[in-house]
């Protein structure tokens, strides 16, 4: 479809809260297919250009084992950002919204600290920390066109994230040695010993447009809109076990 093919067209988004007519609400520019091209496939397929940039700094440290401990840490700041046009000629696809932002799997902050311990009485401690920056949850907005049912990224891509995740595991072990080829192990590990219930995946991107608070506390449990998460990180799990070895 040409470029000339098409005609701006003001719509009304209603903002990240799902609801018309409140504060956030702002008009949004969308793109309708002219008459005269309607139900026509007139367009050239060919590899479109395209630029996808990273940028990343690592800082790390370790401190090899000595006087009974041993750490390794690290943070890494990245960017990932770039444009992403399946079709030039759609000028849908080419609101800046669409066409340029952070990537897909743009994670600007990764943080991780492992360590251990070897305390008295012959006990392991263990630990794992992990701190990582959601990745991005594109708000998007829906309208229908004379092209049918078209849908744009409504903010530039990387505004909104799933929740920041911050995991910290622990393990505590000690081994019972029966002889010298065998043992028993007794250990305790804790996951998620912070409890974190960070949004990581099933996040709702469609921006809803619900007439009234009453209405959107209705269709909450049913419906999906933006920022409704539908899956959480997994609850504090704490596990008792026991090894032999032979």
């Amino acid at each position: 479809m040409p470029v000339n093919g098409y005609s701006a067209r003001t719509l009304n988004d209603p903002g990240p809260d799902n609801l018309v007519n409140t504060q956030d609400d702002r008009p949004i520019t969308m793109f309708d297919v002219l008459p005269q091209f309607r139900g026509q496939n007139i367009s050239f397929h060919a590899n479109s250009p395209g630029t996808q940039r990273y940028k990343g700094l690592e800082l790390s440290v370790t401190k090899r084992m000595s006087n009974r401990w041993q750490l390794m840490g690290s943070y890494v700041w990245s960017r990932l950002d770039g444009d992403l046009v399946v079709d030039p000629n759609n000028p849908n696809q080419m609101i800046p919204t669409n066409a340029v932002g952070r990537g897909a799997n743009d994670q600007p902050h990764a943080f991780k600290l492992i360590g251990s311990y070897q305390a008295p009485l012959g006990v392991n401690v263990g630990v794992n920390y992990q701190a990582l920056s959601g990745l991005p949850t594109d708000r998007t907005f829906r309208a229908t066109l004379t092209q049918g049912a078209t849908t744009v990224r409504a903010e530039p891509r990387g505004t909104y994230r799933a929740d920041f995740l911050s995991m910290l595991s622990l393990k505590v072990d000690k081994t019972f040695h029966l002889h010298k080829h065998a043992g028993i192990s007794g250990f305790l590990e804790v996951h998620n010993l912070l409890n974190s219930n960070a949004a990581q995946n099933n996040i709702g991107l469609l921006t809803q447009a619900f007439t009234s608070q009453a209405a959107f506390d209705a269709a909450r449990a049913t419906t999906s809109y933006f920022g409704r998460a539908q899956e959480i990180l997994a609850p504090r799990i704490l596990k008792l076990g026991v090894r032999y070895a032979f």
